[in-house]
């Protein structure tokens, strides 16, 4: 029963392409997809916070993402990163705070990796002391940001400015070595913990959150025992935890030694 197909990056034109359709039944459906590895350039959908009795927004800086995690399929859905100009960010912030919300939350998919595809040297640190100056925001709250992403320009700017939110949201995604190997991703538990030592010595009080993937493929009874010591040590004030979920296309997918869903349920409640 489906008559049209959209991929994300022409949701723009969603309306027009269903103008152009109406009531024309078709014996396959048309399909309007753009290649997301081609996609070169971050493109603004609009506004989106049309709810001015709310006292929050969210401010979108930046699409995609190019890390590779073996077990994720975002950026083969989602394309390379593309970051927003800050010029087009701190017009929007300035909008958002003249109709009265008081708190912008920074998203994105990859919002570390901010700036990454541009050739004027501004980071994720820049956008948010940009931002955070705007006279009338009481508070700047920054979305997950990876480990190796997390600069001291950044811990700083969240020392200095008052009205940015003492919160990091830094996913660790496993509290092993082998494992974070395993995931392709580019950090160690050493350099994750002196990490948090840094932030927690430059800002008092600051929140530390976390996403855990538990269950991933060749994890074994000892190593996840010796992530469970890790991960009281780290002293997270809160943690998203998830159950390893196996993604058709991934690396990860095709490993072998995939845990059984009764065992990662098991320890999902037992990190929590």
């Amino acid at each position: 029963g489906v008559d049209l197909i959209v991929g994300a990056n022409d949701r723009h034109r969603l309306f027009a392409y269903v103008q152009k359709h109406a009531g024309r039944k078709y014996d396959v459906p048309l399909v309007y997809i753009t290649e997301t590895a081609k996609a070169k350039s971050f493109r603004n959908m609009g506004n989106i916070n049309n709810d001015t009795q709310r006292e929050r927004a969210f401010l979108k800086i930046e699409d995609g993402c190019s890390q590779f995690c073996s077990y994720c399929i975002i950026p083969y859905a989602r394309g390379p990163v593309r970051s927003r100009p800050l010029a087009d960010i701190a017009a929007e912030a300035r909008e958002l705070v003249g109709k009265g919300y008081k708190e912008l939350v920074l998203t994105g998919i990859h919002t570390g990796a901010y700036g990454t595809d541009l050739q004027d040297g501004v980071d994720l640190a820049a956008v948010a002391e940009s931002l955070a100056a705007i006279p009338g925001l009481h508070r700047l709250r920054l979305g997950s940001v990876e480990p190796q992403e997390v600069t001291d320009r950044l811990i700083d700017a969240a020392a200095e400015y008052p009205n940015i939110c003492p919160h990091f949201h830094i996913p660790l995604q496993a509290c092993h070595n082998d494992i974070i190997k395993a995931m392709n991703r580019h950090y160690t538990v050493e350099f994750y913990t002196d990490l948090l030592a840094k932030i927690r010595r430059k800002i008092d009080n600051v929140a530390i959150t976390t996403d855990l993937i538990v269950g991933f493929p060749g994890e074994t009874p000892q190593i996840f025992a010796k992530s469970l010591e890790n991960i009281a040590r780290l002293e997270f004030a809160d943690m998203h935890i998830f159950p390893y979920s196996r993604r058709s296309g991934t690396p990860a997918a095709a490993l072998p030694n995939q845990i059984e869903p009764q065992v990662k349920t098991a320890e999902v409640k037992e990190v929590s």
